[in-house]
């Protein structure tokens, strides 16, 4: 992670900057033509203007043609007015030809989000996030995109790179991508976690920075194959494999996923299979293998990560239910740690962990305030080996409110009941949250 120090005085009016991430799926209207050009809109308003003079120039030929037939005196329109103009619809015609958009575009858009947490037995905080997405259509077949997210750390500011990758379509049901992607296996956190998405303030426990990765460097294939009123999506990765950490006590066993270089050129190969029988019914499988060591050395062991992943959604009582879920699953091979000065400690290396969500969006009420509500309720746990070093098992209940100004600019409120085990003390907490993509 790189590290900005943060400005001393900040000016109020800086302090958050929403931008927005209209495009998740495809290309739209381009902002900027790559060659300097104007956008799409100017270009078609410019055309536009162009048929008008036209039609205009046509009208006053037809009048002037009719008051020659019908009387001597001059018409409305002379010939010095019709011929500027003519002159004018030239110079339109010539500003819309310069300025049409090639085959390049660019699209700069993103997400911006503000969380406030005050959790128990901690200390209040705020948090803000700023994450400008970058797209790039270099033709029909060739798209570049990346996301970088600057997020507040303590003092400084700090710069992750969250993904970037070229992606290639090969025909109309496969698609090359190389680079730095969001782990695929997982559908929480290619499709849901943006904050903006993301119906509540926080991230499940296990699913999003615990057992599967966020994102893996290498390169992948996916795409989706539509049977009948049916459609199978797909994914098949190769990635650098993750590290096994060894030297943490607090963490001894558990795996480190931002692997950008490989150790004793060990590579992680995995996907994920989904299947949507309904519009509105979509469930999916993720599984990752590699062999796994640590910085220090040591022997290489087996890590298997697996998760099922479920989406649905049904509309009733003037609104629309959604139905999230996701569980995962890790295990690791035998393996002996060193922390501390006692004996290594040896226990069986499985975890687990994983959340199930219901929420409710109004739609058709008769009062608009309604339907800018939407109510959410989680349940999430976190299961670890008993004997690992600083391991404890937690469990959630959250209940969330939300207020959507737009449809992308959220205000959510939540408050989660939090357990755990081995004497940990409780993190009940009351979250709130701000986010918008444009």
């Amino acid at each position: 992670m790189l590290k900005f120090p943060l400005p001393s005085r900040p000016a109020p009016h800086l302090l958050f900057a929403p931008v927005g991430a209209c495009l998740l799926l495809g290309f739209s209207t381009p902002v900027w033509a790559a060659d300097g050009g104007i956008s799409r809109e100017e270009f078609l308003a410019i055309k536009q203007e162009m048929q008008s003079l036209r039609s205009e120039v046509k009208a006053l030929r037809a009048e002037k043609e009719a008051n020659a037939s019908h009387s001597t005196k001059p018409g409305k329109a002379s010939s010095s007015e019709i011929a500027a103009l003519s002159a004018r619809i030239d110079e339109v015609a010539q500003t819309a030809e310069a300025s049409k958009p090639g085959e390049d575009k660019i699209l700069i858009t993103g997400s911006a989000s503000t969380t406030f947490t005050s959790a128990k037995n901690d200390n209040s905080n705020f948090a803000a996030t700023f994450s400008p997405i970058l797209l790039w259509n270099i033709n029909d077949d060739l798209f570049v995109e990346s996301e970088v997210e600057f997020e507040l750390d303590g003092t400084e500011t700090g710069l992750n790179l969250e993904y970037v990758s070229a992606n290639y379509s090969l025909n109309d049901y496969l698609t090359l991508s190389a680079g730095k992607f969001l782990s695929p296996m997982s559908a929480f956190i290619e499709r849901h976690e943006s904050k903006w998405i993301n119906k509540l303030p926080d991230t499940p426990l296990a699913i999003y920075d615990g057992i599967l990765p966020e994102g893996n460097v290498g390169l992948q294939l996916r795409g989706v194959l539509p049977v009948g009123p049916t459609r199978f999506d797909y994914a098949a990765y190769v990635s650098n494999a993750p590290r096994l950490i060894t030297d943490d006590p607090e963490a001894a066993g558990q795996l480190e996923f931002n692997n950008y270089t490989s150790l004793n050129d060990h590579k992680a190969v995995g996907g994920r299979i989904g299947f949507a029988p309904l519009p509105t019914l979509d469930v999916g499988y993720g599984i990752q293998d590699s062999n796994v060591r640590a910085d220090s050395g040591g022997p290489s062991i087996d890590a298997l990560l697996q998760a099922v992943d479920f989406s649905a959604s049904a509309d009733a009582l003037n609104g629309r239910f959604t139905l999230l879920g996701e569980y995962a699953w890790s295990r690791l091979g035998h393996r002996s740690y060193n922390v501390g000065t006692g004996a290594p400690v040896d226990f069986d290396n499985k975890r687990q962990g994983g959340y199930a969500q219901i929420s409710y969006r109004a739609k058709q009420f008769d009062s608009g305030l309604l339907n800018h509500f939407e109510i959410i309720a989680r349940a999430d746990r976190s299961e670890n080996p008993d004997n690992a070093p600083g391991a404890f098992n937690e469990k959630r209940l959250t209940l969330g409110l939300d207020y959507w100004i737009t449809g992308s600019t959220v205000f959510k409120a939540a408050w989660e009941f939090d357990h755990r085990d081995h004497g940990e003390p409780n993190g009940d907490a009351f979250l709130f949250g701000f986010a918008t993509a444009l």
